[in-house]
């Protein structure tokens, strides 16, 4: 009768040790789940922070986009102008 209570304490405290194990490993995975999170928090601050900044630089762009084509298109009438006054002064020489 004796052996068998052992046996069975055996048995018990064999599924008490399985359960801390379980026990111990699930707070590892929570912990590590917890640092996943975090991690995946920062990384969606960058991301937004990242957007802001693409935001600031298409308006930028857009601002530089036009005086650019006015600076080009003025460019462009003074090289036709020069180019027209040269073969002005041109024929008026011979």
């Amino acid at each position: 009768m004796a052996d068998a209570v052992e046996q069975r304490l055996g048995r018990i405290e064999a599924k008490l040790d399985k359960l801390a194990d379980v026990m111990t490993e699930m707070a590892r995975i929570e912990e590590r789940m917890m640092h996943e999170q975090e991690s995946r928090k920062r990384m969606w601050k960058s991301i937004e922070a990242l957007a802001l900044r693409l935001d600031a630089v298409e308006k930028t762009t857009e601002g530089n986009s036009f005086v650019t084509r006015r600076v080009e298109r003025f460019a462009w009438a003074v090289i036709v102008a020069g180019v027209g006054l040269g073969f002005y002064l041109l024929r008026s020489a011979f």
